[in-house]
């Protein structure tokens, strides 16, 4: 009788995605996963789109960086991930960040969230990362002008996206 055939190559795994965040949907997370050792990855967050590949352990991570941008705060993204070959896509859930709360009060501005928290403010003199306290807040006082206030978390060196803008008169 004749040897039997080898058994089929076995298929590409599907990619395996999961979200990292450490910061509770402040910051921008990493996205990571497995594939096939040297697969390439395709990860799609909303519409926007990074490949990656897979290293020799079938490892593969996309860092925050290069999701700047990507993300509104408030709107909440789908992140699905391809690799190699095999096209059937893996969820990895979805991502939806939060961003600081700017409140002008007649001798500055008022900033509340994440209680502890760090928060960048953009726009108030003086004013770069400060910390939220216990009940999430923290107040800036600014000399008589007019501001133009932006915030966002902050966790050094990540972050989430800003928020609105919002005037700031001082007189």
């Amino acid at each position: 009788t004749a040897p039997a055939p080898p058994p089929p190559p076995p298929a590409a795994p599907a990619a395996g995605v999961q979200v990292v965040d450490t910061a509770g949907g402040t910051v921008y997370p990493s996205i990571a996963g497995t594939a096939a050792p040297g697969d390439t990855v395709t990860v799609h967050l909303g519409s926007t789109t990074r490949v990656t590949t897979a290293d020799i352990s079938g490892n593969w991570s996309v860092s925050w960086k290069e999701w700047e941008g990507a993300i509104s705060a408030g709107s909440t993204l789908p992140v699905v991930a391809t690799a190699g070959q095999n096209p059937a896509p893996a969820s990895g859930g979805s991502i939806r960040l939060a961003a600081p709360g700017i409140q002008s009060i007649p001798q500055g501005f008022s900033i509340s969230g994440t209680p502890g928290a760090q928060v960048q403010i953009t726009g108030a003199p003086g004013v770069g990362v400060v910390q939220l306290d216990g009940s999430g807040t923290y107040t800036g006082y600014l000399d008589t002008g007019s501001y133009t206030i932006s915030a966002r978390y902050w966790a050094s060196p990540r972050y989430g996206p800003y928020s609105g803008a919002t005037a700031v008169t001082v007189a």
